[in-house]
């Protein structure tokens, strides 16, 4: 489920198969012009979703990576159509797109033999010391 919750001017997510004990409220909604993402208007729900993959909320960066030519399948189901290919180099290609940080980190996670994440440098970084923290566990 994509809301708003009282107290915070952006959209949450929430997994409805968790929720128990679930009641109507009287209580009238937010108006959508109070919330930040629909702020002019521009909500666009393919891209929010394609935005925050494992539905992670906040904000979204811009992340470059190299990956292989026949992985673009893979970005198509992740990301949809909203990402591009800025070079390739023989069986890679080098990606851009906008996507949740912290999700990111477990995607790249996921499919880190087949990603190299270039930028921001500090996920690079922090998805480096997670691997090792994953070596010394499995050493």
């Amino acid at each position: 489920m994509i809301c708003n919750t009282d107290g915070h001017e952006n959209i949450s997510h929430y997994r409805i198969d968790k929720m128990t004990d679930v009641q109507m409220l009287k209580i009238p909604a937010k108006n959508k012009k109070d919330i930040a993402e629909f702020i002019g208007g521009n909500f666009n729900l393919p891209k929010h979703m394609a935005e925050h993959i494992y539905m992670f909320s906040g904000e979204s960066v811009w992340v470059k990576f190299w990956t292989e030519k026949y992985f673009i399948d893979t970005l198509v189901d992740w990301f949809g159509k909203d990402f591009k290919i800025l070079q390739t180099n023989g069986e890679k290609i080098l990606i851009n797109v906008k996507v949740n940080r912290k999700a990111m980190k477990f995607w790249a996670m996921q499919f880190g033999e087949y990603v190299e994440i270039i930028s921001p440098q500090s996920l690079r970084e922090e998805i480096r010391e997670t691997a090792k923290e994953i070596y010394e566990v499995h050493a």
